[in-house]
């Protein structure tokens, strides 16, 4: 696979789907899609002036989804290995490479536009991150992606026939990121148990891992899948299921987080950690 921009004397990385961090980004200019600068604790960021959802969030409070960013924060230590699966813009990737020295970070987002904003927000930490624009999952192919108009956070992939405005390399995350990782935020709208297929080899690698998924019922069923088989792919990877609620993880079994996460309607969600001892 290829990365989805060029850029002439840019410096190679390990592996050609990345861009490594002391390559420079392509500069943005699309038109119809503005960009607005926002501050936020993760610093400055740039966001899709179109956006009805993290943009005025982060406008107003100055963070996005403050309880996962602050559990993460607890997470990481100077050194961490912190993979950012679903990364959007770059917020969380930002947040932790700003707020704890000398971390590590891979950020993955298969969105053209996202990444190529991901790649500006976080430019600045230079190869502490990697961007690698792609999908991940069970099996090595491409996906559609599709978003919701005006909550460009709300990115699905589509492994389907059918019509896309975008397209993305699918790709298991054993074939990309092999070594230590410690922490691993994934917010895949539905996909996260083909992450997880894709990466057993990482984790049986790193029993220190934490991973810090979302659960969401409704885009989970909306794939023809049970979200009760969810939680049990987790178990059989040898995962210990923990509910971020008021701050803290605790232990939970399955009908505390899905009361948890379906309590607010079809909607509603959970943040699962994912741990391997207690």
């Amino acid at each position: 696979m290829s990365p989805f921009w060029s850029l002439p004397g840019r410096t190679p990385s390990a592996d050609p789907t990345a861009l490594a961090g002391d390559a420079a980004p392509p500069p943005w200019g699309s038109i119809g899609t503005d960009l607005t600068r926002v501050a936020s604790m993760a610093g400055p960021v740039w966001i899709p002036s179109a956006d009805e959802v993290m943009l005025p969030f982060i406008k107003k409070f100055g963070c996005w989804e403050p309880e996962e960013g602050d559990y993460l924060l607890q997470l990481a230590r100077p050194g961490t290995v912190f993979l950012d699966v679903g990364a959007s813009f770059g917020y969380f990737s930002r947040l932790i490479a700003s707020k704890v020295p000398s971390t590590r970070i891979h950020s993955f987002e298969p969105h053209p536009m996202m990444a190529r904003i991901l790649a500006l927000n976080t430019w600045e930490f230079g190869d502490r991150v990697t961007v690698w624009p792609t999908a991940l999952g069970g099996e090595r192919g491409t996906v559609g992606l599709s978003v919701a108009e005006h909550n460009l956070g709300d990115i699905r992939a589509r492994i389907s026939e059918g019509s896309f405005h975008a397209v993305a390399p699918l790709t298991p995350l054993d074939d990309l990121v092999t070594g230590r990782i410690d922490v691993v935020k994934i917010d895949s709208q539905g996909f996260e148990s083909d992450i997880l297929t894709g990466m057993t080899a990482a984790c049986r690698a790193n029993p220190q891992m934490t991973i810090v998924a979302e659960f969401w019922p409704s885009a989970i069923t909306d794939r023809h899948l049970r979200p009760s088989d969810v939680l049990s792919l987790y178990r059989s990877l040898g995962f210990r299921t923990h509910l971020l609620r008021d701050g803290a993880a605790t232990a939970a079994d399955d009908d505390e987080i899905l009361g948890y996460a379906t309590g607010a309607g079809r909607d509603g969600q959970a943040t699962v950690v994912l741990r391997k001892s207690q």
